[in-house]
């Protein structure tokens, strides 16, 4: 919309059926009926609005249509940004009224069935084929993948809970993630896909959870894996601000999947849209999300009219820099398995799992 300005679009706020509002850069206002009690009061509160979410916004590139999700007056909204010649235009639209677990296990239960019938097949001429070899790594993959929807289901409502705690440890964030991402680029390779990755010049250091952290990342590369076209490339890059570390995930969007961005953070609540179990439960998101607000961040999508998709996820970096006592090891919620393994199975070839048979 950016050939569109504020004037243009007041008239047609009043028809839109969900909250709206248009923001000129001076911070004046124009909003809809819908919107008067949910929008900001101008521009100078539109950082306290956005919350978490402040940064994701700063960092916004204005060329692609902006998708947050937040809290207003007590109602989870997933929020739309578009740029507009002389402003910005909000739309909120409420998230639908299931409770969430009861959505997540009816989710799961759909999709959970593609990995079972396969697991089923594979075993009925196990014991005949001579080939045993092959089988069990293609049965073993199927078993990690049953593995970690199983693993998101079952952890999503505990870190969105307000009690939940993560497990913070001072990283060096370049030490941290030079290991992984160079894992996940190999891993990456051998499914015929390419990760590129760039990491900051300079030592990055903050206190964060690094399993959440790595459980997060993975969840929005196995993402950019299943929706972007097999030819088309991965990329990783890190970027900072005075507050927040950003990590950001980036690929082009495949047929069929930029419109999933538009439901991004709860396509939970819209399994009736999409019956095709190739698009997954809807877990890996909002687990990322969820992850992101216990470090004092979130997670903002960004879809390019160009087809490239942009996943950014925020980390608080003002913590204090000291090592907090951890007195119990954290969870391990895949069961002794490698968590790249699980976190990645949708989009591996079996014979990564060769190997790693159970």
């Amino acid at each position: 919309m950016l050939n569109q300005t504020v004037d243009n679009l007041t008239p047609l706020l009043s028809l839109l059926r969900q909250p709206s509002f248009c923001l000129r850069p001076d911070g004046s206002l124009v909003c809809n009926a819908w919107a008067k009690e949910l929008a900001p009061a101008g521009g100078q509160a539109l950082s306290a609005w956005l919350g978490s979410s402040a940064p994701l916004w700063d960092s916004w590139d204005r060329e692609s249509v902006l998708h947050l999700s937040l809290a207003c007056n007590g109602t989870e909204f997933e929020v739309s940004v578009e740029a507009l010649t002389d402003g910005s235009l909000f739309l909120l639209t409420p998230r639908n009224g299931p409770e969430a677990a009861d959505a997540a296990l009816s989710a799961a239960s759909q999709v959970l069935r593609q990995p079972l019938a396969d697991l089923a097949a594979l075993l009925q001429p196990l014991a005949e084929d001579p080939d045993l070899s092959s089988r069990t790594a293609a049965m073993t993959r199927q078993v990690y993948r049953l593995t970690r929807i199983a693993g998101n289901l079952a952890d999503l409502e505990r870190l969105r809970q307000s009690d939940c705690q993560p497990r913070l440890q001072l990283l060096d964030l370049n030490a941290f993630l030079a290991p992984l991402l160079q894992e996940v680029e190999s891993l990456c390779g051998s499914a015929g896909r390419t990760l590129t990755f760039a990491l900051p010049a300079k030592t990055v250091l903050l206190q964060a959870d690094p399993q959440l952290v790595e459980r997060a990342l993975l969840n929005l590369v196995s993402n950019a894996l299943k929706f972007s076209p097999p030819d088309t490339p991965i990329v990783f890059q890190v970027r900072t601000t005075q507050t927040h570390v950003l990590l950001q995930v980036q690929n082009r969007c495949s047929t069929g999947s930029a419109e999933l961005l538009q439901s991004a953070f709860h396509r939970l609540e819209q399994r009736s849209q999409l019956p095709d179990p190739c698009w997954g439960v809807g877990l890996g998101l909002p687990l990322a999300q969820a992850i992101a607000k216990l470090h004092g961040g979130a997670v903002a999508v960004e879809a390019a009219r160009s087809g490239l998709a942009t996943v950014t996820l925020s980390l608080d970096r003002r913590r204090p820099l000291k090592a907090p006592l951890l007195e119990a090891p954290p969870f391990e919620y895949t069961g002794g398995m490698r968590r790249t393994l699980v976190e990645l199975s949708d989009s591996l070839p079996n014979c990564l799992f060769q190997h790693h048979a159970l």
